[in-house]
């Protein structure tokens, strides 16, 4: 999930990262990034994704999930896939994530309240029950987001029909995420 050489252990940058309670991704059509807002109560953080960070993202996030799910370890080798397409689907059954024009210049105004942290690494750290997402620019500035199993489906959902409206060609990492429907927008 790193595009550039690591510059700091994964322990050391989610110790140091303030924790955002949720996460909202839309598409920017004048900066052509996918913008995030991790908002903790009044405060939030801005962030723009490239398409080659968005790319790597997906991809790894969507791997661990295909090699790590626990209902899909205990399912014959046959059924993997299908069992973990089947948890996607359900996750993202769930999310209403902003698209278009609209959306894209509502989250371009949070951008513009603060300054926007430009995404150049991304590392998860499993933390049970769930995991931790460090997003981090490369100035080494970050900010974590706490996520279930459930939540990490939700982010590769919304990351992936943000890169789909974008006309991104972003690949498809795993079988089940080129089966999987579009994500619901509102």
């Amino acid at each position: 999930m790193t595009e550039n050489p690591p510059t700091q252990t994964v322990t050391d940058t989610a110790a140091a990262a303030p924790q955002a309670a949720s996460i909202s991704f839309g598409y920017s059509v004048a900066e052509d990034r996918i913008i995030g807002v991790c908002s903790q109560g009044d405060a939030s953080v801005t962030l723009l994704l490239t398409r080659r960070l968005v790319r790597s993202l997906i991809a790894r996030l969507a791997k661990y999930l295909d090699q790590s799910s626990p209902m899909a370890g205990r399912a014959p080798a046959a059924m993997r896939a299908e069992v973990v397409e089947i948890e996607h689907q359900s996750a993202v059954a769930q999310l209403a994530t902003a698209s278009g024009p609209a959306a894209g210049r509502a989250l371009g105004e949070a951008a513009a309240r603060g300054a926007a942290l430009l995404v150049a690494r991304a590392d998860l750290t499993p933390q049970p029950p769930g995991f931790v997402l460090v997003l981090s620019d490369a100035n080494g500035r970050n900010v974590s987001v706490r996520l279930q199993w459930q939540d990490l489906h939700r982010v590769i959902g919304a990351l992936h029909q943000q890169a789909r409206a974008a006309q991104w060609d972003i690949g498809e990492p795993v079988p089940w995420l080129a089966a999987a429907p579009a994500a619901p927008s509102t």
